[in-house]
């Protein structure tokens, strides 16, 4: 029996695509390959007019703004400059940062990124810097080296969610140019550090282990009532499971959406070298994004944690919670509450947001018209300071979270205003009576709708 079946392949003639037919004989396990003959002339006209449209400058230029506006990144040969939008921020101790951030890409070497930023503040007037090395043997399930050396300043907020959501960052303390524009107050805290750490991963189908060991050096600071520096030793153990089918584009990894949850875990061992104190923290992550029928996208993130600090000197190795201190909308974050507002050493949170994708709004006339969607949003954090002992070193704004009062949030929003606009009206629901509270606000965000 024989079968055809159409292909599309680049005939060795011709720069254009040809139609080919393909034989196969099921029994005698052959086949042919041979062309069809058509109108190559209307063909040949319709790619020149492509190719010229391609290699018109205003659309090379349109082209390569919007490739860098979406990936944050500008390409330049072997090196890609970027993230953009981090090459200028603000914050209340370093006044007006400059950065410059890059990483080589594929065409430097596929199976190695060298990463690096160079950062200055005009009010602290220090330089910061920071070089993580990768290098892999190959592509898929590949077994991985690092090397990091870092020098910077940082929140006292742990980067465990950030590493999950920007797994190829090496600065996760450095905010972006609209964080900065549309910050809406300055009580955050932040301590200088310096930091050296190796790492190895292997990859093995669906999972992801990792082996790292550092030294970290945290400059004292009084208004923290850190009041003596602090070397630690840390050694860390983590974990990435996912059945989600993965996208690779050089070292960047893209997680298609399906029914299946990421989940996530790491465990830390951290020793204070001067006092021989120890601290561990256990911690867990699942991440997804579902989309059904009915209720349209729904993306949530749920952490869990558990910490055995036995070092009472300063509140460093706790978990403060994930507060927001601008009107740009995060949902790893608690929209309306401030940095370093909560402190626990065990806890749990869930933020939830579910994008119904004008279910509703699209029923309502002349509303419609402006494809908008509508979306809801909430969150929760129930913790609690187990340990009464670190109650010794807290700083007079920062509260202990309890099981009995958790921190709530909810909200709703409007996407896809003008294609790009994201906006968002969020209630606090809890702790209403603390220093500095907002009870309402209106956050937005850049969300570019194709």
């Amino acid at each position: 029996e024989r079968k055809k079946v159409q292909l599309h392949a680049y005939p060795p003639n011709l720069n254009i695509l040809d139609t080919l037919f393909l034989e196969v004989n099921q029994d005698q396990k052959w086949f042919e390959i041979y062309p069809i003959q058509f109108e190559k002339d209307s063909l040949e006209s319709d790619f020149k007019i492509i190719k010229n449209i391609n290699q018109d400058p205003k659309i090379k230029t349109i082209a390569k703004f919007s490739e860098t506006l979406i990936d944050q990144y500008y390409k330049c040969n072997k090196i890609d400059f970027g993230p953009i939008s981090e090459t200028l921020t603000k914050n209340k101790f370093e006044g007006q940062r400059i950065s410059l951030n890059f990483r080589t890409n594929k065409e430097f070497y596929k199976n190695s990124i060298i990463s690096a930023y160079f950062g200055y503040g005009t009010k602290d007037n220090i330089t910061k810097y920071g070089l993580q090395i990768k290098l892999r043997n190959k592509e898929l399930n590949s077994f991985q080296v690092a090397l990091n050396s870092i020098s910077d300043i940082e929140y006292l907020q742990d980067p465990f969610i950030d590493i999950i959501l920007f797994p190829n960052k090496i600065n996760y303390a450095s905010e972006d140019l609209l964080y900065s524009l549309f910050r809406r107050s300055e009580t955050e805290e932040m301590v200088y550090y310096n930091k050296n750490e190796f790492s190895i991963s292997k990859e093995i189908n669906n999972v992801n282990i990792s082996i790292s060991f550092g030294k970290k050096y945290i400059q004292k600071n009084n208004k923290l009532l850190i009041q003596k520096n602090i070397s630690q030793n840390i050694g860390r153990l983590e974990f990435k499971y996912s059945r989600q089918k993965k996208i690779k584009s050089h070292f960047d990894i893209i997680n298609t959406i399906m029914k299946y949850p990421i989940l996530f875990g790491q465990i830390d061992f951290i020793q204070n070298i001067k006092n021989n104190k120890q601290t561990i923290k256990l911690r867990f992550a699942t991440l997804n994004t579902v989309n059904t029928s009915i209720y349209g996208k729904t993306k949530y993130l749920l952490s869990l944690g558990l910490i055995k600090n036995y070092d009472y000197l300063s509140i460093y190795n706790l978990e403060i919670n994930r507060g927001n201190e601008s009107y740009i909308y995060r949902f790893d974050k608690s929209s309306l509450m401030n940095m370093n507002e909560f402190i626990c050493d065990r806890y749990c949170a869930f933020y939830l947001e579910n994008n119904y994708e004008g279910r509703i709004i699209n029923n309502i006339p002349i509303i419609n018209k402006l494809n908008l969607r509508e979306l809801i949003t909430a969150n929760i954090i129930i913790g609690n300071l187990h340990d009464k002992n670190n109650l010794q070193n807290l700083p007079e704004f920062i509260s202990p979270l309890s099981y009995t009062n958790p921190y709530l949030e909810a909200g709703f929003g409007l996407d896809n205003i003008f294609k790009i606009l994201r906006l968002n009206a969020i209630w606090r629901l809890s702790h209403l009576n603390n220093k500095n509270t907002v009870k309402y606000g209106v956050f937005g965000s850049i969300n570019i709708t194709i």
